[in-house]
């Protein structure tokens, strides 16, 4: 018997065989989050600065705080976070 090219061990064709899908990369989905840096005192570097007010809905990412350690009182702004395009 004489082999031909395409045709498997027992003589018979081969059905074409499609090739495989190209693989396909995604990421795994990650819930948003923020990244968050701990707030110290302008003045004296503390980390003990608890928010002692956020003001209206019309301001929102705006907090005021005051240094437990020295009294300092400042405020902080949340910016959105930055994306990256990939």
């Amino acid at each position: 018997m004489v082999r031909r090219v395409g045709d498997d061990w027992f003589g018979s064709p081969r059905a074409e065989a499609e090739p495989p899908p190209a693989p396909v990369t995604t990421r795994p989905i990650e819930p948003p989050a923020v990244l968050w840096v701990p707030i110290r005192c302008p003045i004296c570097s503390s980390k003990e600065c608890p928010v002692t007010a956020s003001p209206k809905p019309n301001a929102p990412g705006l907090r005021y705080h005051r240094c437990s350690d020295c009294g300092a009182t400042f405020k902080s702004l949340e910016r959105a976070p930055i994306r990256v395009a990939t």
